[in-house]
């Protein structure tokens, strides 16, 4: 539900075996991954199970060649893509951004994981290519132009084919691009031949994932559960808003790798155990037992196919219903400067936000799970 304090922040309550769960929907509609992330809280002091779970969130997300990175004409990509029919195979997925030029370059590209070309232009550079599009709803002088890669109007042979080809060769210079293809779950070179790739023309170069670890300790850990959101909402909404709110921040906080006296402050007391008035002061030994909560961490940040993100998710909630930690989060985070984010839409416009695009998955047990979705000033408009 959108925040009553205005567009800032959805969230909902599921189960993954719900007719209604959204969690493989929300991963699908997401459509360009940088960074994912995995917190996983314990409250023993344990160096065992430590690396247990160090071990266990290594292998969420194998190593493998990661993306590559190429500098070359938008042209030449999809004459390739096209004229190989590679994204026309099953199980195949394809994604590019371009990287150097931001929106504003009026060059902004974005090839998705649903076959669609995304371009950010402005009025002129939308003019020149007589392709049509429409008004940003940010930007007056911006114009969003999508094209569906997989329809027959533009395979090899038809007019309309050659006629994009030349209009993107004329408009678009050379620009520097991060792409991963995906072919039956292998990872497969895009195969640009030799004369788009000359020396004084272009490049190409693989780069793996990058993964890095955290441990934080002396946390205050929530016991979160379905339960926990449930009873605050039975105590009234302005309890469960401030506790929503204030759990997304705590992990946000966490994700940061904030210190643990910063994170204990942020954490809400709506979701903390209960003190009763006439119980006795609890002792230093278990003032202390209170703060020996660790939460390891892993991030893989690069561009991460909608496949990883859901085997990450697949293998998180497989440890909270296993009981090996009482509950795990999950960050995304998209690229901060795209023409789409969200199903399509323009960047800010659709759950995400004005910056990155991102969203958390809070898994609860028994299959519960909280979804967050940071909202975009356009949000209220997208949000049904």
């Amino acid at each position: 539900m959108p925040s009553k304090q205005g567009p800032r922040l959805y969230w909902r309550l599921s189960n993954l075996e719900h007719p209604n769960a959204d969690l493989e929907k929300t991963v699908k509609d997401h459509l360009l991954n940088h960074a994912i992330q995995v917190l996983l809280p314990y409250d023993t002091v344990d160096k065992e199970l430590q690396e247990e779970l160090d071990v266990q969130l290594v292998t969420m997300l194998p190593p493998d060649e990661g993306y590559q990175v190429i500098r070359a004409s938008l042209a030449d990509i999809l004459a390739q893509v096209l004229n190989t029919g590679v994204i026309l195979q099953e199980d195949t997925t394809l994604q590019a951004l371009s990287l150097a030029d931001r929106l504003e370059s009026n060059h902004a590209v974005a090839i998705t994981p649903d076959g669609m070309l995304h371009l950010a232009t402005s009025g002129e550079v939308h003019a020149r290519l007589g392709l049509t599009g429409v008004h940003s709803p940010s930007n007056p002088d911006r114009y969003n132009i999508s094209l569906d890669l997989r329809s027959k109007s533009l395979q090899p042979g038809q007019d309309r084919y050659a006629q994009v080809l030349s209009k993107v060769r004329t408009v678009f210079p050379a620009q520097a691009f991060i792409l991963r293809l995906e072919v039956k779950g292998e990872l497969q070179e895009i195969g640009l031949p030799p004369e788009a790739l000359t020396p004084s023309y272009g490049t190409e170069a693989w780069l793996p994932l990058e993964s890095t670890a955290r441990t934080q300790p002396g946390l205050m850990l929530p016991p979160l559960s379905r339960d926990t959101f449930e009873q605050l909402g039975r105590e009234g909404d302005w309890q469960l808003r401030r506790a929503i709110t204030g759990l997304h921040t705590w992990l946000g906080a966490l994700a940061c790798g904030q210190g643990h006296t910063l994170c204990n402050d942020l954490l809400p007391d709506e979701v903390m155990p209960l003190q009763l008035v006439d119980e006795p002061l609890p002792s230093r030994e278990e003032q202390d037992r209170r703060l020996l909560g660790t939460m390891v961490s892993r991030m893989w940040k690069g561009m991460i196919s909608q496949k990883q993100v859901l085997d990450v998710m697949k293998a998180t909630s497989a440890m909270v219903v296993a009981k090996q930690v009482p509950w795990a989060a999950v960050h995304v985070w998209g690229f901060a400067d795209t023409p789409v984010a969200w199903r399509g839409l323009e960047h800010g416009t659709a759950w995400g936000g004005a910056g990155e695009s991102n969203y958390t998955v809070v898994f609860l047990g028994s299959g519960d799970y909280c979804i967050y979705k940071a909202l975009g000033p356009e949000d209220m408009n997208f949000s049904s």
